[in-house]
């Protein structure tokens, strides 16, 4: 004989699975947002890089090599 759920085991189950749900969509929004920090940090960085050195930016996405400097002159 197959054993069926209590209404207060259902509910507990429930909720347990809804808050997981919350969690992980929670710490996926987080991490999203962690990604798009580090991202501007490494513009920026190259950014000021370009300017100590008095050179133009290669956009990361052109280059093949990643985050290149060209020359100026």
């Amino acid at each position: 004989m197959r054993k069926t759920w209590s209404r207060r085991r259902r509910k507990k189950f429930e909720l347990r699975r809804e808050l997981l749900r919350k969690r992980e969509k929670a710490l996926s929004e987080q991490a999203a947002a962690f990604a798009e920090l580090e991202a501007e940090k490494e513009a920026k960085e190259r950014e000021e890089l370009a300017r100590a050195t008095n050179q133009d930016i290669v956009p990361f996405d052109d280059s093949p090599l990643g985050a290149v400097v060209a020359d100026d002159e």
